[in-house]
């Protein structure tokens, strides 16, 4: 009850925020403003309507004047974004902001990933103030979600790059605004001012950092999962689909439990159990009481060091996805597939992504894989200057997101000739 109340107060802060702008912008006055929120017929000003139920008249009029005081300054060092060629020059301007700011280290450099991926949607979108999820944004990014939140934590956040207005639930993403001003420079404020707009916050109380953006449903590293799918050591006699599962789940979020995995691994009790004890007889796991987490390695498909492994009877740690396909005899096993009329090789899984049975293949061009595989021919050898060339010629074939009828699903083919292919499949008949 308190956690709803302190939402609700919060919502109502963001409300009473945006009309004092308004009101501001407008050339309207204090008085105004109260007249206009503490009106019995007037939706907007219920929060402030509310302070004044619970404490008393002379606290809301306080409230009132510090939310005006907050608008006031904004609005009067701001500028409306006239049209949307005025809003890629803001754009512009935050773009050279960022690239002519040092990044030092790893971490800075993942950051400038980050602040590029933010800076497309929101050219995308036409203004600093925009939409992405944290999953959207760590793909566009290419790095996981864990990295991400540490990003965002430890530079973005405190250095004033990024605000998030709104948490996103269920599918619909956060709400962020890019701030022209990054660290906070004075002189970086003073070269970019023409450039502000009243889209930026008004009070640094509208933040909302400290929500999750999702709770505990489906969440895997879905950059990871695309990685490995393509290992024979996941065919359906080897690890198996639910593994990959359980891989990119803990990947995102380490140390779980059985009854986590089963909500962000969209995995059964039983098979979370069972795929949880495939993988540490390997070594790619480990628990401590009763939380689960990847080996430092495991994404690379090597398990537990042979010391490591000594202290745990019945480990058989591995060196790389192949060493585990040789061990299920899986090696070598490939799936062809007719997509968009055109022939691939790889491998098919089947999973479950928020309840919904799902069927991915992954794959490559089967004229580019035929060049480099020698399969079981005698004298076979891998012709690289082929490879080279058809790889080349794929450049210039139809690529992108598409929808095959006879697949019944997407098909996304890249210039490399790699394709990944989803379609939601029946559930059981015991289901």
């Amino acid at each position: 009850m308190r956690q709803d109340r302190e939402g609700a107060a919060r919502h109502g802060h963001r409300i009473t925020a945006a009309i004092a702008c308004h009101v501001a912008r407008s050339g309207g006055t204090v008085d105004e403003l109260t007249r206009l929120l503490l009106h019995p017929d007037h939706d907007g000003g219920r929060h402030a309507q509310h302070i004044a139920l619970r404490s008393g008249q002379a606290r809301a009029l306080d409230y009132i004047r510090r939310v005006w005081a907050s608008a006031s300054a904004v609005v009067t060092g701001t500028r409306v974004l006239e049209s949307r060629h005025h809003a890629y020059e803001v754009l512009a301007a935050l773009r050279d902001r960022i690239e002519t700011t040092p990044w030092r280290g790893e971490r800075g450099r993942t950051a400038l990933r980050v602040l590029r991926a933010h800076l497309s949607f929101a050219e995308t979108a036409g203004g600093p103030l925009h939409h992405a999820s944290e999953r959207q944004t760590a793909e566009e990014a290419g790095i996981s979600r864990t990295t991400l939140r540490a990003v965002y934590e430890t530079v973005l956040k405190p250095e004033g790059w990024l605000r998030r207005l709104r948490v996103g639930h269920s599918r619909e993403g956060s709400t962020w605004y890019l701030d022209h001003a990054g660290t906070g420079n004075p002189r970086a404020r003073a070269s970019l001012s023409r450039f502000w707009t009243t889209q930026y916050p008004p009070d640094l109380a509208l933040e909302e950092w400290t929500t999750p953006e999702t709770g505990m449903t489906a969440d895997i590293d879905s950059t990871v999962v695309a990685r490995l799918m393509g290992h024979a050591a996941f065919a359906h006699r080897g690890l198996g689909s639910s593994a990959l599962m359980v891989i990119g789940a803990l990947h995102v979020q380490p140390a779980q439990t059985v009854s986590d995995l089963v909500a962000t691994a969209s995995v059964s009790r039983a098979t979370a159990y069972r795929t949880l004890r495939r993988l540490a007889d390997h070594g790619l796991v480990h628990h401590v009481g009763e939380t689960w987490t990847l080996a430092p390695r495991a994404v690379e498909g090597f398990g537990l060091s042979p010391l490591d492994a000594a202290s745990q009877p019945g480990t058989r740690p591995v060196l790389g996805w192949e060493g585990i396909a040789r061990f299920y005899g899986t090696a070598g096993t490939a799936v062809r597939r007719t997509l968009l009329g055109k022939k691939f090789e790889g491998t098919d899984h089947v999973f479950r992504l928020n309840g919904e049975r799902v069927q991915a293949f992954s794959g490559v061009a089967a004229d580019i894989l035929d060049a480099v595989v020698t399969r079981k021919e005698d004298k076979r050898h891998a012709d690289i200057a082929a490879y080279r060339q058809r790889v080349h010629a794929w450049r210039d074939k139809r690529h992108g997101t598409f929808r095959d009828r006879e697949w019944g699903g997407l098909v996304s083919i890249s210039p490399d000739g790699t394709v990944l292919a989803m379609r939601q499949i029946p559930a059981f008949q015991d289901e």
